[in-house]
């Protein structure tokens, strides 16, 4: 059974809270969680009532087994104080296609992620296996996962299976979210958008190591040093 993270009551603007948002999916044994209401809304009760925020996600991806990227990838989510963050897969092996990043030590990233003290919501890379998933103490093994953004629909997977050639089921407005190329992208297209943060470790075509942040109105582009490169308004 599906089970909520948090649950929200009734805020000062009439909005209610419910079970839904982010859900994972994937063959047998799959994971099912859910933000409840909106994904980029948090609550604080100030006395007379609850105020609304904007949240802000954190998005990474193919991390590749570099200790040394993923100490400044959890670095830059602190710095930015980001509320959650989404890994796009492909964490702890560097694949057989690509060189030995710098800094690779799984196990030193196992340690760091297992470390975080926020929630991760993560996605299957090609380079994930069973094992992976035995040694992090979050999910990694879901195929792809669903959240809102404002009216739209947001589709986070991977990249090797659905992709711009290859598109899952999406509406007009609609996000296809993932990692896999290493490149960065904000492709507009006819009926969707396409997005991808590239690598924080193994960056293609001269692109920079990066993340990607969302705050329910701009997606944002950062080096992960905190240098912006790139942003555009989707509110």
């Amino acid at each position: 059974m599906p089970q909520p993270f948090f649950r929200t009551d009734s805020v000062t603007d009439g909005l209610q809270g419910g079970y839904t948002g982010f859900r994972t999916e994937s063959g047998p044994g799959s994971i099912d969680s859910f933000f409840p209401g909106s994904v980029f809304r948090k609550e604080r009760n100030a006395g007379d009532g609850v105020q609304v925020f904007i949240m802000t996600i954190f998005v990474a991806s193919d991390i590749h087994g570099s200790a040394s990227s993923c100490a400044s990838m959890i670095e830059a989510f602190h710095r930015e104080q980001a509320d959650r963050m989404i890994l796009l897969g492909d964490l702890l092996y560097h694949g057989p296609r690509n060189d030995l990043p710098e800094g690779y030590d799984p196990k030193k990233v196992i340690d760091l992620l297992n470390g975080l003290d926020t929630p991760v919501y993560c996605v299957r890379g090609n380079c994930e296996a069973e094992v992976d998933q035995m040694v992090l103490n979050f999910p990694v093994m879901a195929d792809y996962a669903l959240f809102p953004y404002g009216d739209r629909m947001v589709f986070v997977t991977h990249g090797h299976v659905f992709n711009n050639g290859h598109l899952p089921p999406l509406r007009k407005g609609d996000i296809l979210l993932h990692g896999h190329t290493h490149l960065p992208a904000w492709e507009e297209h006819e009926d969707y958008w396409y997005l991808n943060p590239g690598s924080a470790s193994i960056p293609k075509n001269g692109t920079p190591k990066g993340y990607m942040l969302l705050d329910g109105k701009n997606v944002i582009w950062k080096t992960l040093e905190g240098e912006e490169y790139h942003r555009i308004c989707l509110g």
